[in-house]
């Protein structure tokens, strides 16, 4: 969170004057900004998910680990809206990382 504060400000900031470097400049902060955000849920569905199914399959209750992984944060309950969450974060990772993978293409031509 503390580094989205940091990085927010450049990220928000009016674009340079007209060159590509600039533009590419831009979707690079940007992208570096939003990484370590959506990254977060990400990595807890996925690790609390292979941890759940390792687990069960050793016949080892571990229900506060499924409440992890649907979202259920102690008193913050994000059940109803966490795959969602999940969702937007992956199209935004997935957006940015190929905007930024076609502007080194074509720089590169």
């Amino acid at each position: 969170m503390a580094l989205a504060l940091v990085l927010l400000p450049r990220v928000l900031a009016p674009p340079q004057p007209i060159g590509t470097s600039s533009v590419f400049k831009n979707s690079r902060s940007a992208h570096r900004a939003i990484v370590p955000i959506a990254v977060v849920p990400l990595l807890l569905t996925a690790v609390t998910g292979i941890l759940y199914s390792l687990l069960e399959a050793r016949e080892i209750e571990v229900d506060w680990l499924m409440a992890l992984h649907i979202g259920h944060f102690g008193p913050l309950d994000l059940e109803p809206f966490y795959s969602v969450i999940l969702g937007v974060c992956v199209l935004v990772l997935a957006g940015s990382g190929l905007s930024l993978w076609f502007k080194t293409r074509r720089r590169a031509s």
